[in-house]
C-alpha cells in the first residue's frame, strides 16, 4: 500500500474535519490488478509495433506521393528495336479500348537519370491526357534489351500484359545499321560495325549513348533477353509474337492481341508499314559474310529462344565451325 508523504499526516481536508491530517487517494493496487494492467500494454506496444512495420512496408511497395490515384498503364510493347514496333503502335491506336500514348517510346523505364530508389510515376500520367478511359498501353523496344528496365517495369505494374516482337537478328541487324547511319550517328560500314561492335562498346557507362545506337548484334541476344522476361512476369502475361508474322498475317496477328488483352475485336485496317527505311545512299549494301557472321555469334541465343518458346520462334542458326 502507498503510503502519504513525510509531513503530511496530521492534515485533513472537508468540512468539519480536524486539520492535520488529509484524507488521501488509495492508491493500493493487488498484484493481479498490476499484472493485467502491464499485460494490456505490452499488448498494446506489441499492436502498435507491427502496425507501424505494416505501414512501412505498405509505403516501400505503394507508388510516391501524389501517384497513388494515378491509372496505371496496362500494356507494354517491350521489344525489340527495328521489328515493325512503330507499326504496331498505329494499329493499337485505331482499336476503340485502347488509350494510346502522345507519342511512341516514352523512355520512362531506361532512364538513367532518374531517382529509382524513390521513382516517382507521375510523370507519365501527362502522355495520356485526353486518351480517354481504355486500357493504356505503350511501346519502347529498347525495355527488354536495358538492364534493369523490365525489373523497374516489374515494380511499377507487376500484372502488366507485355508484348515482344522478335526478327530474324541479322534484318534488324542492318535495319538499325542503316537508322544510325542515315541518321548521321554511324561513320563505319555495316560490315566493320558489327565485327568491331564489341570493342566500340567494353567499359562504356550504362547511360552512354553509344550503347544504344551501336549495339547491332547485341540487341539480337533474344533468347537471354526473354528468359529475363520470363524470370520477372508470368507466362500468361507475354505474348510473343514476330515481325515476319505481322507483315504476312496482320489480321491474324491483331486477333491474337485483342484476345490476349481481352479487348473488342480490331476494326479493318489496311497494311501498315510505318518507319520506312530512309532513303539515302548507304555506302555498301550487306553480304552474305555480315549474314553468316551474326547468326554465327548469336547461335546459342537462337538455340535458346527456340527452347523457350518451345520452337514456335526460331531463326537460322548457323553451325559452329
Amino acid at each position: 500500500m502507498l503510503r502519504p508523504p513525510c509531513g503530511a499526516s496530521n492534515l485533513r481536508v472537508g468540512h468539519g474535519a480536524p486539520v492535520g491530517r488529509p484524507s488521501w487517494p488509495d492508491f493500493s493496487l493487488s498484484i493481479g490488478d498490476i499484472d493485467e494492467r502491464f499485460q494490456n500494454n505490452v499488448r498494446y506496444f506489441a499492436f502498435a509495433v507491427c502496425l507501424d512495420a505494416f505501414f512501412f512496408q505498405c509505403h516501400a511497395e505503394w507508388p510516391s506521393a501524389g501517384d497513388a490515384m494515378t491509372k496505371k498503364i496496362d500494356c507494354f510493347v517491350v521489344g525489340v528495336q527495328k521489328a515493325g514496333t512503330t507499326s504496331l503502335f498505329e494499329m493499337l491506336g485505331r482499336n476503340p479500348d485502347l488509350a494510346a500514348p502522345s507519342r511512341k517510346e516514352l523512355h520512362f523505364f531506361d532512364d538513367e537519370r532518374r531517382d529509382w530508389g524513390t521513382p516517382s510515376y507521375g510523370d507519365l500520367d501527362r502522355y495520356y491526357a485526353g486518351s480517354g478511359d481504355g486500357l493504356r498501353f505503350e511501346v519502347t523496344p529498347i525495355y527488354c534489351f536495358w538492364p534493369q528496365s523490365m525489373e523497374r517495369l516489374k515494380r511499377y505494374n507487376p500484372d502488366a500484359r507485355l508484348i515482344l516482337l522478335f526478327r530474324d537478328p541479322f534484318e534488324r541487324a542492318w535495319s538499325h545499321w542503316c537508322m544510325q547511319y542515315a541518321r548521321g550517328r554511324e561513320t563505319l560500314p555495316f560490315a566493320d560495325a558489327i565485327r568491331e561492335e564489341q570493342e566500340r562498346l567494353v567499359g562504356l557507362p550504362l547511360g552512354s549513348r553509344d550503347r544504344r545506337y551501336f549495339s547491332y548484334v547485341g540487341r539480337g541476344r533474344y533468347g537471354s533477353q526473354l528468359r529475363r522476361v520470363q524470370s520477372l512476369f508470368p507466362v500468361d502475361q507475354l505474348l510473343l509474337l514476330t515481325a515476319e508474322d505481322l507483315a504476312r498475317e496482320q489480321d491474324a496477328v491483331l486477333e491474337r492481341i485483342s484476345g490476349f488483352l481481352n479487348i473488342a475485336r480490331f476494326p479493318s485496317i489496311p497494311a501498315v508499314r510505318a518507319h520506312q527505311r530512309p532513303a539515302v545512299a548507304y555506302p555498301s549494301a550487306p553480304g552474305e559474310a555480315d549474314r553468316t557472321f551474326v547468326h554465327a555469334q548469336l547461335k546459342d541465343e537462337m538455340e535458346l529462344l527456340a527452347r523457350l518458346t518451345g520452337s514456335q520462334i526460331r531463326y537460322p542458326v548457323i553451325a559452329s565451325t
